[in-house]
């Protein structure tokens, strides 16, 4: 679709900026600077989000607990909905559709 390609075609050289910081690392196993890791990241991010993505949260908010809404890290631990939860991990959305739950940890920050 029409759609698609777009989003390819405004993707790419973030991609292929990546690819190339992969290459840098794992081939001549030269060390990256995780600015530039970061600046090509926000721009990957901001083409997705330009195509109707959302970032859901933020690291280091507090908020009650929602099943709907969050995921426990620790692993067969249960959390009772209303308990405070630190989120460690961002959701995304796609058309206020919830694709990725917040990942979230027990506590205060």
């Amino acid at each position: 679709s029409a759609q698609m390609e777009r989003l390819l075609a405004d993707s790419a050289a973030p991609v292929a900026q990546l690819m190339t910081q992969t290459y840098l690392l794992d081939v001549q196993g030269r060390p990256l600077q995780a600015r530039d890791v970061l600046a090509v990241t926000r721009r990957l991010v901001q083409v997705l989000e330009e195509q109707g993505m959302q970032v859901v949260g933020k690291i280091g908010q507090i908020q009650p607990f929602d099943p709907d809404r969050h995921d426990p890290m620790a692993a067969g631990h249960t959390i009772e909905p209303g308990t405070p939860v630190t989120i460690r991990f961002v959701g995304i959305a796609y058309r206020d559709h919830l694709l990725k739950k917040m990942g979230v940890e027990r506590g205060k920050e």
